[in-house]
């Protein structure tokens, strides 16, 4: 086997394995977005968190159910600058059977991640299966 075929052939695993991360996520998001309730929150406060280099602003958002529970969360997506201000109202997604399965109702909040990862699968599909497909015209060319 050579060289060139193992590393489309990587390339092309990752980037399969990276799209369909981008489907379980998306399909994940889409099944949340069937049952949610919709509410007003308010921006409670920014949690910061440093990373590799930089760090990110998080929205703590808090926000009333149906049935009157007061519910405080905390968003997975963090930007610097922050996305949000203290004291906004937002829009929130929550599950009524556990409100603290909550997202802000944006669509930066709720497709960003499935994006990524399906835009990285395919351009590792597509490195991986060009290196594949010039690999097997030169067998047989």
């Amino acid at each position: 086997m050579s060289t060139e075929f193992m590393i489309g052939s990587i390339f092309a695993f990752v980037g399969l394995m990276f799209v369909a991360l981008s489907i379980f996520v998306w399909l994940h998001t889409y099944t949340f977005m069937q049952t949610a309730q919709v509410t007003t929150a308010t921006v409670i406060r920014l949690s910061y968190r440093a990373g590799y280099k930089s760090g990110g602003y998080a929205a703590v958002f808090r926000f009333k159910t149906f049935d009157g529970r007061s519910v405080e969360v905390e968003e997975n997506l963090r930007t610097n600058p922050p996305q949000f201000q203290v004291g906004e109202l937002v829009d929130v997604l929550y599950n009524p059977e556990d409100p603290r399965q909550a997202r802000i109702n944006r669509w930066m909040n709720l497709y960003l991640v499935p994006l990524l990862f399906g835009g990285m699968g395919l351009i590792f599909c597509g490195i991986g299966f060009l290196m594949l497909l010039f690999q097997f015209l030169d067998i047989f060319g």
